[in-house]
Order: C-alpha cells, then structure tokens, then sequence
C-alpha cells in the first residue's frame, strides 16, 4: 500500500522581515507545505508576496 506524505512546515520567521523571510522559506525544499503565523505579513506586501509565491 502506498501512503501518500506532505511535510508540513511551521514557520517562525524573524520579525519585521517578512518578504525576505517568505522568500527564503519558500526557497527551500524542506517542506511541501509551509504555515505562516498570523500577522507573518502586513497587506500593503500582499501583491509581492504573491510574485515572490509564484516564483517559487
């Protein structure tokens, strides 16, 4: 039987270093999915967290 596996990532990020730091966690290949704490990012980087997303 085959059993299908993600690796869950939890992020504890620097603070105030928010696209750097998403950049650098999604950069990496040590999780398939990564959870970012609340408030990891303020709304005004929205659209650039979202290119630094697509990029990687």
């Amino acid at each position: 039987m085959r059993v299908n596996q993600i690796k869950l990532g939890l992020v504890v990020a620097q603070p105030n270093n928010g696209k750097d730091e998403l950049k650098r966690f999604l950069e990496s290949e040590d999780a398939d999915f990564f959870l970012f704490p609340e408030g990891f990012l303020h709304s005004r980087n929205l659209n650039t967290a979202c290119k630094i997303a697509k990029e990687n």
